[in-house]
């Protein structure tokens, strides 16, 4: 929590003002309810925690950000790597922590372009104000870490 309490909020109000300025087509939304058609990427921002994340969904906004809410993290699944370095969950976090949510909808969008959009948006956000733990785009998983999926890890400088 320290790591969090030291972030400027001035610059993370800043990184969000800048992120809706470079991508318009992102729209900040306040009824999560009238988002079960659409789909695309989203951005969870937690005010508090000063952190934002950038998550893609193919079925729908409403039914993605509310399992990231519902979803248990394993005590195991906490800390990835060097705990010194290892960034929490997303799914860690509820709804309470998120204060604001944008979505940019990309109907018609194959997903490969949808892939592509999430990786530049991810690479867009100053590494202290993110809390994806990869690096967005297309991920090759396997069942041991490859030199590729430490690539893809993103860690904190703690």
């Amino acid at each position: 929590m320290l790591f969090y309490d030291q972030l400027d909020g001035v610059q993370f109000d800043n990184q969000i003002e800048r992120l809706k300025f470079e991508f318009p087509d992102f729209v900040e939304i306040t009824d999560l309810t009238q988002e079960k058609e659409r789909y695309g990427i989203y951005a969870m921002i937690l005010d508090e925690y000063k952190q934002i994340y950038i998550g893609k969904t193919r079925k729908n906004f409403f039914y993605r950000i509310k399992k990231h809410w519902s979803d248990n993290v394993e005590f195991d699944r906490l800390i990835f790597g060097d705990w010194r370095k290892s960034k929490l969950p997303i799914d860690s976090f509820k709804a309470l922590d998120t204060t604001r949510i944008l979505v940019m909808p990309l109907e018609g969008y194959s997903e490969e372009d949808i892939l592509i959009v999430e990786q530049v948006l991810v690479e867009s956000i100053d590494e202290v104000f993110l809390a994806n733990r990869l690096s967005g785009g297309s991920i090759q998983w396997s069942n041991r870490l490859t030199p590729y999926m430490c690539s893809k890890v993103k860690f904190r400088n703690l």
